[in-house]
């Protein structure tokens, strides 16, 4: 009741029709009997993005993975991830509108 009628920014979006997010959604409900928020997604993603930056590098040294990442394009459940020099990443939002519990992503043609 609380986020009735609440829109959020988010780069994670549980009910999208993704393949690789709905892959996601199914095994987490699967593994843990609930569905995944924008912070489990963040965790997975992460994951996968020190593997492929440990790959890139060769190495998992701090300054290895970091200038690893500014080269890398990540493919996430979350969206498509880059990393600027800064260590800051790049990666899309998505609004999402809360109705009777339900978040449906924002189409500002509404």
């Amino acid at each position: 009741a609380l986020a009735e009628g609440v829109m959020l920014l988010t780069p994670f979006n549980a009910d999208s029709t993704d393949e690789r997010t709905a892959a996601f959604v199914k095994k987490y409900q699967e593994a843990y009997g609930a569905t995944p928020d924008q912070f489990a997604a963040d965790a997975y993603d992460a994951i996968y993005a020190i593997k492929a930056a440990v790959e890139k590098a060769g190495s998992t040294s701090g300054a290895a993975l970091a200038s690893a990442l500014t080269s890398l394009t990540v493919e996430g459940v979350t969206g498509t991830m880059t990393w600027a020099a800064d260590g800051n990443t790049n990666k899309p939002a998505s609004a999402i509108l809360y109705y009777d519990g339900v978040g449906t992503l924002f189409d500002s043609q509404d």
